[in-house]
């Protein structure tokens, strides 16, 4: 098998893809790109308790307490009583946090086009599954 340096490729992809992306969501949102990442799993889960933040994240729940502070401050997420269980809180989305949302669409259209531009849909599947997998295989290791 050829040296394809896989580790090395994915590593400075990930990192050129995360600046491109923090200053995009900056410039256009004015939040972060983690902070979008949250409000599409709050707004996809209807009762997100932060540890469920915390592994859609794949991060820690310290560093979530954090994240969740200051977008509860910014306005972006609401935290109320579970309907589920009146002794548990959850995230919800706040007005302001679906408006972000929406007007994060047409940026995460035009990554995604970039990001697939000259590549046809079957080289396109291929890199999708070999991205699934990695995640899938390493997903669970923490160090």
């Amino acid at each position: 098998m050829a040296s394809h340096r896989f580790y090395f490729l994915l590593n400075v992809a990930q990192h050129a893809l995360r600046r491109a992306a923090e200053r995009r969501c900056q410039e256009a949102l004015g939040i972060t790109a983690v902070q979008l990442g949250a409000l599409f799993v709050v707004g996809q889960r209807p009762e997100c308790s932060q540890r469920d933040l915390a592994k859609a994240l794949a991060l820690k729940e310290s560093a979530i307490t954090g994240l969740v502070k200051r977008m509860l401050e910014a306005e972006l997420l609401v935290r109320r009583v579970s309907e589920a269980d009146a002794r548990a809180r959850v995230l919800t989305l706040s007005a302001k946090g679906r408006a972000r949302i929406q007007r994060a669409r047409p940026l995460i259209d035009d990554m995604n086009a970039r990001l697939a531009e000259g590549y046809s849909e079957s080289e396109l599947a291929l890199v999708a599954r070999f991205l699934a997998d990695v995640h899938t295989r390493f997903a669970e290791e923490r160090p």
